[in-house]
């Protein structure tokens, strides 16, 4: 699968977008309720899968990029993938808490 700079950039920003914009409170209200509470093991998964997701894109587009001297857009892609990770870790927590 290949994809263009501009697919990438527009992937990019599309999911940092996602993840800016919702809270975790809003996110738990939003995705799931299990009994009147928000299920975070579910929005965990979710928000892991979405991780995995993208990093497939940069597993795809990662060789390309570095040789078109974008390696700025991979680490924005690194970035925005970590930062998906930590979410998941925190709701998943949170839900071992509840």
């Amino acid at each position: 699968m290949k994809i263009t700079k501009r697919q990438l950039k527009r992937i990019i920003k599309e999911e940092a977008a996602k993840l800016q914009e919702r809270t975790p409170a809003d996110a738990g209200m939003a995705a799931a309720r299990h009994e009147g509470r928000a299920d975070y093991g579910f929005i965990a998964e979710r928000i892991d899968a979405a991780a995995r997701d993208l990093e497939q894109v940069l597993i795809d587009a990662e060789g390309a990029l570095v040789l078109a001297d974008q390696r700025s857009l991979v680490n924005d892609l690194e970035s925005l993938i970590n930062a998906a990770f930590r979410m998941a870790v925190t709701f998943d927590k949170i839900s071992e808490n509840q």
